[in-house]
């Protein structure tokens, strides 16, 4: 798995809004992905985001506390809700 932030703006009703994201993936490609599902499900549609920058990031340079410590556990588990 590789760590990825991504920062990009959008606009939403004629304000634009500029903010990052940090994703885990398995490469460039589905991180894209996965960031633009997120945001899908907040109603911004790709069309009206703009990524500015991709970088590919150390696991102890996650802001995230809970994303920092499931990259740097040697047996990550990831509990899924049914």
């Amino acid at each position: 798995m590789k760590n990825f932030r991504i920062t990009a703006k959008y606009s939403l009703q004629r304000k634009e809004f500029i903010f990052r994201k940090e994703i885990r993936a398995i490469d460039l490609r589905r991180a894209i992905e996965k960031f633009y599902s997120i945001l899908g499900s907040q109603k911004i549609k790709r069309s009206s985001i703009r990524i500015i920058k991709i970088e590919e990031i150390e696991p102890t340079e996650f802001k995230s506390r809970r994303l920092q410590k499931i990259a740097l556990s040697k047996n990550p588990v990831l509990y899924v809700e049914e």
